[in-house]
């Protein structure tokens, strides 16, 4: 990871862009929600989302509330045309009544599957070694 940058109000979202950044981490997401292998992914700060996209798959991460009146609209837009999911890792999302026109399009991810997709998908000797940090916590 390299500069840490603060362009969201909430520091969840800002760390969720900087780790994004990671291309082990975005090729994970990439393969998550579309069983496919990406490569050379862009990562794009939105005002109420973060894109993950190369020319051939856009992934949009809502970041609630603001997304389903400002930006989705343009991400309607792309889906005749491109491979457009919209991703939501946080539960709430099903529930915010704003997000019922399009709540069947939302792809819930967890943290946590992500970051184990990750290990397992990597070869990275840092993130390898994560896990074995891990496991010191049962000594």
């Amino acid at each position: 990871m390299g500069n840490f940058e603060f362009i969201y109000r909430s520091l969840h979202h800002c760390s969720l862009f900087d780790l994004l950044k990671n291309k082990d981490i975005n090729q994970t997401l990439a393969y998550m929600v579309d069983f496919k292998e990406y490569k050379k992914l862009k990562i794009i700060p939105n005002t109420y989302s973060i894109e993950v996209s190369n020319d051939k798959i856009t992934i949009v991460i809502i970041l609630m509330i603001g997304f389903e009146l400002e930006e989705y609209h343009k991400y309607n837009e792309l889906k005749s045309n491109t491979n457009v999911h919209i991703v939501s890792m946080s539960k709430a999302s099903n529930e915010i009544f704003e997000f019922k026109k399009f709540r069947k399009e939302i792809k819930l991810l967890d943290f946590m599957s992500m970051f184990f997709m990750t290990l397992s998908r990597t070869n990275s000797r840092r993130l390898h070694d994560l896990v074995h940090l891990r496991n010191l916590s049962s000594l």
